[in-house]
């Protein structure tokens, strides 16, 4: 069992402090009005609320508990009809476009200098791959926003230009920053008026 515990401004400064550490993404997001959005994590039912305030300090979750339940998030945004182009865009931190490591993940691969994304969108919405792309992307920094209005030109470019990052943090309905020690994530949800 899980719960969804929702926190209060502690939990958009820790998510600003780890957007802070990203590359273009994670700086377009930046400018976001985050204080009007709210964030939440996904927790075991039996995780005491004192300590789930303390998002950079593990012990709380477990990947076990979390990556299914980000991945249904993920899926169920990509599966949304009413939005056009949506897609889940990975900031993988510690890759670089030469690496053995991404060879598998190519198919979602964009690039942005030497800056590694994984663009998924709504045909990638089975849960074993969203699961996938999340275990690749996790790291010191884990990164990923929900958005929309990615054009077919763009999501069969394999690179990004600077561009695409604001008017993709610009849609975004849902950001995912690491916590817990990599064990959890805090999600940041765009308040009803953006």
């Amino acid at each position: 069992m899980f719960k969804q515990v929702h926190f209060g401004p502690d939990a958009v400064e820790f998510v600003r402090a780890c957007l802070a550490k990203g590359n273009h993404l994670a700086q377009a997001i930046t400018r976001l009005p985050l204080e009007s959005g709210r964030v939440f994590a996904f927790l075991g039912a039996d995780a005491h609320e004192d300590a789930a305030k303390r998002f950079a300090v593990g012990g709380v979750t477990s990947t076990r508990t979390t990556q299914p339940l980000l991945a249904n998030l993920i899926a169920g945004h990509l599966s949304d009809k009413t939005l056009t182009g949506s897609c889940a865009l990975f900031e993988d931190a510690l890759a670089n476009p030469a690496d053995p490591c991404v060879t598998p993940y190519l198919r979602w691969l964009r690039t942005f200098d030497n800056e590694v994304y994984y663009c998924l969108q709504a045909d990638d919405s089975a849960p074993a791959s969203i699961l996938s792309v999340i275990r690749q992307a996790s790291s010191h920094l884990f990164l990923a926003a929900l958005t929309s209005g990615l054009s077919k030109a763009t999501c069969h470019e394999p690179a990004f230009v600077e561009a695409d990052f604001s008017r993709l943090a610009a849609k975004a309905r849902y950001v995912v920053v690491g916590a817990y020690d990599g064990e959890g994530h805090l999600i940041w949800q765009r308040g009803e008026s953006p």
